[in-house]
């Protein structure tokens, strides 16, 4: 009886003994058999159940699929889902300047004058025309300016002036040069407006052949002859 109770005995030791083991479970199907020492954020520590008093080991948890402890529990790792990457601004593509009416746009915003400036000075030959616009604008401001004042004076001075028969005496040649000088202003103001509009239409074009010239060739002379290069 008691040979038989040694034998029981000894069977579960020998049972606790195999099972008192944990087992990692590899993504590739294989199967380790372990003592888990250390459950890190991206590492496992363990040692081989076959050799408890020999190196610790070290492997990654992203090539673990599971792990089944000793007692019975289990820790599955799921794969990780890749972190979605995030969204690169988009460079903005530009549409032009253009104007309705007194209000000008860029990229169907509307913009000020002086924003408009500032984007047209990035076009040397744009903002040219510009600055001509400009100054023929003020030029001509003041000549109209100048021959309204002055019309104005001599209608004044010829209503207080009457000759014999009681009729205003205007100084007519006086008047005629300063009702030409209004429409010459007016003509100035004219040219510097469409010198304004010229520079934007040149800087449209000009940033539509930048969109269309998008290469370059190159020639050089290397030892083994002549090369040619086209970048894009």
């Amino acid at each position: 009886m008691k040979k038989k109770l040694s034998f029981i005995f000894l069977f579960l030791s020998l049972s606790t003994f195999m099972y008192a083991q944990d087992i990692i479970t590899l993504k590739t199907g294989d199967e380790i058999k372990v003592i888990v020492q250390e459950v890190g954020t991206d590492a496992v520590k363990y040692k081989k159940f076959d050799n408890q008093q020999g190196p610790a080991y070290t492997i990654k948890k992203a090539d673990i699929f599971m792990i089944k402890y000793k007692n019975g529990d289990k820790d599955v790792f799921a794969a990780e889902t890749p972190k979605a990457e995030e969204a690169k601004p988009q460079p903005t593509i530009e549409k032009g300047i253009w104007i309705n009416g007194k209000q000008s746009y860029l990229n169907d915003k509307p913009i000020t004058r002086k924003e408009l400036s500032n984007k047209l000075k990035t076009d040397p030959q744009a903002y040219a025309y510009l600055k001509k616009g400009n100054t023929l604008g003020v030029t001509g401001g003041v000549i109209s300016l100048a021959g309204i004042v002055g019309l104005t004076a001599v209608v004044i001075s010829g209503l207080n002036n009457e000759d014999a028969k009681g009729n205003p005496v205007y100084n007519k040649p006086l008047g005629l040069i300063c009702a030409a000088g209004i429409v010459g202003g007016i003509v100035v103001l004219y040219v510097g407006d469409a010198q304004g509009k010229k520079a934007i239409d040149v800087y449209n074009s000009n940033l539509q052949s930048k969109k269309k010239t998008s290469y370059e060739l190159k020639a050089g002379i290397t030892d083994s002859g002549i090369s040619l290069a086209l970048n894009f």
